[in-house]
């Protein structure tokens, strides 16, 4: 699934927040929530341990940018991460902000990210978090 997204010539639902030729950034397409995107390479790969050389030493400044911009645009001050490889076999990496509800931090917002909690999911505002964060980084330099 993840491999079909970035060698699609359509834009994913949602849009690209982040394109290059190793990586990409993208709201989560299995569900879209607000302040939380998906990391992943763009060539196939199936651990972190078998990324090549160009590949492992982008991901520190994607990384960097992108956790900024979702700082930025959020107001908040953390960005969880989190990269298992359990159901899709392929390199991403799920990070985004806590939520202000009694269930959005920590360990029991990972739980429901992970069950794909209907109640976590919003398209539209999804979607627009991610145009404002494609914008964030788009006057963002590389190397900063």
């Amino acid at each position: 699934m993840l491999c079909d997204r970035v060698t699609a010539p359509a834009q994913p639902e949602g849009g690209w927040v982040l394109r290059g030729q190793r990586w990409a950034v993208s709201s989560n397409p299995l569900i879209p929530v607000p302040g939380w995107i998906l990391i992943q390479t763009v060539r196939h790969v199936e651990s972190l341990a078998d990324l090549d050389e160009p590949e492992a030493q982008e991901l520190g400044g994607v990384l960097r940018r992108t956790y900024r911009a979702l700082q930025a645009v959020t107001g908040q001050d953390r960005v969880y991460s989190l990269s298992m490889g359990e159901q899709v076999r392929h390199v991403h990496i799920l990070a985004g902000v806590p939520r202000e509800d009694d269930d959005g931090r920590g360990a029991r917002l990972m739980i429901r990210l992970l069950s794909r909690a209907p109640s976590l999911a919003d398209a539209d505002r999804s979607h627009a978090m991610s145009a404002e964060l494609a914008a964030a980084l788009a006057t963002s330099p590389v190397g900063e």
